[in-house]
C-alpha cells in the first residue's frame, strides 16, 4: 500500500467505501449493511478507479435473530447449572462461536442446529434476576 495517506477506497459488491489506513501495509473497510448473505470479492484502490482484488472473498453470514428462550430460564439456583434453550435463526456451529451472557458472566453456547442452541447458566453471586444476552 505504500505510505499512509487519506485517499484509499474499498469496493465490495460494486459498493465503494472510504477505507481507513491501519498501517502502511494494511487497511480497514466497513462492510456495507445492504449486503445479503453470500461471498463477495473485495477490491482496494488509491484512486477510486483502479481496484486490486484480494485473493480471498468476504463471506457475509445471515444475521442472528433470537426469537425466544425456554421458560426454564426464568428461575434457577445461584450455583448455576440451569440449561437454557434459545430459539432463533442464523445459528451455525461450523462457522461461529456463540456465547450467552448471564448478567455479564459468559457461558459458551452449544449449537443444536441452525435454529436452537443451549447454554448452561454459570454460578451467580446475587439472588436476583440477571439479563440474558447472546
Amino acid at each position: 500500500f505504500g505510505e499512509t495517506r487519506s485517499d484509499l477506497y474499498c469496493k465490495i459488491a460494486d459498493v465503494m467505501i472510504v477505507a481507513e489506513w491501519i498501517s502502511p501495509s494494511s487497511a480497514s473497510c466497513t462492510t456495507p449493511d445492504t449486503l445479503d448473505a453470500g461471498n463477495y470479492s473485495v477490491g482496494i484502490s488509491a484512486n477510486a478507479i483502479d481496484f486490486v482484488v484480494a485473493p480471498v472473498q468476504l463471506q457475509v453470514r445471515p444475521a442472528l435473530q433470537i426469537m425466544g428462550a425456554a421458560e426454564a430460564f426464568l428461575t434457577g439456583p445461584m450455583r448455576g447449572g440451569s440449561i437454557v434453550t434459545m430459539t432463533g435463526t442464523g445459528f451455525d456451529s461450523a462457522h461461529l462461536r456463540l456465547d450467552c451472557s448471564f448478567g455479564g458472566e459468559i457461558a459458551e453456547a452449544a449449537v443444536i442446529n441452525t435454529t436452537h442452541l443451549t447454554c448452561i447458566s454459570p454460578p451467580s453471586a446475587r439472588d436476583a434476576p440477571v439479563p440474558l444476552t447472546l
